[in-house]
């Protein structure tokens, strides 16, 4: 049985994951479908985001540009996801070390 995901959902889980909030794997996991959904929710996200700051109603671009713009996006994600766990475990640290004991 395929379970609906309501379009709120997707939207709040792409933010989520885009965030840095959520992985997009524990996102898919917590809703049951596979992480390549979650993933395809984020690239069509990006996409439409791109098209509509670019003023373009133009058609889609062809697969080997597609397929290069996605792996920026995915390159660029990982990197500011990566950077963010640091500056989180950073400002842990500096938590517990100004912690009063």
């Amino acid at each position: 049985m395929t379970t609906t995901i309501p379009q709120e959902v997707k939207a709040d889980t792409v933010l989520r994951v885009l965030r840095g909030q959520t992985r997009a794997r524990a996102a898919a996991h917590t809703l049951g479908v596979p992480e390549a959904c979650v993933e395809s929710w984020i690239r069509c996200y990006v996409h439409a985001g791109s098209r509509q700051l670019s003023g373009s109603r133009a058609v889609s671009p062809g697969p080997e540009r597609a397929l290069a713009q996605e792996q920026q996006l995915r390159s660029a994600l990982d990197e500011a996801l990566e950077d963010l766990a640091v500056l989180n475990d950073v400002l842990r640290l500096t938590a517990r070390a100004q912690k009063p004991e």
